[in-house]
């Protein structure tokens, strides 16, 4: 099945600078050569790219430059955490090593930033959820009592 075990891997290009392209590719991408205008900064291997993509672009979604082409407008510590705080089965392949140290440190703090987000999210469903049920709750068992 097309899709299945995949990769997710970040680009920048030297055209678009502060902007990085995520994309995804059922084979393992070939690391850049110093010199091309395309560099790959980042490689991730999932058992779904495509499902996987989609979780990252959702974290990203306010950042997004062009879904044609999937730049967002992120660091690459940014979007390094993005792939890494989703709670799918994945494995990091490799990370740049002429990326800056800082930019390295940023990807925790990131990615906490990010599953902290997810959380209020999760929560946030789960109260409108319990409201929903109450109210089924009360509309069904009131009905019973004043009939």
């Amino acid at each position: 099945m097309k899709g299945l075990n995949g990769y997710i891997y970040l680009e920048t290009h030297a055209g678009q600078p502060g902007q990085v392209r995520i994309l995804t590719q059922d084979e393992e991408p070939t690391q850049s050569q110093p010199g091309d205008s395309a560099q790959i900064r980042y490689i991730a291997n999932f058992k779904n790219a495509h499902i996987a993509y989609m979780h990252v672009h959702n974290t990203l979604k306010k950042k997004l430059v062009d879904i044609n082409t999937r730049f967002y407008n992120v660091s690459i510590a940014e979007a390094v955490a993005a792939i890494e705080c989703e709670d799918l089965a994945h494995e990091r392949v490799w990370l740049d090593p002429s990326l800056p140290q800082d930019e390295i440190n940023k990807i925790s703090e990131h990615t906490q930033a990010f599953k902290k987000s997810h959380k209020r999210v999760d929560r946030a469903y789960l109260v409108a959820g319990g409201i929903g049920l109450l109210l089924l709750a009360f509309i069904i068992f009131g009905g019973v009592w004043s009939a």
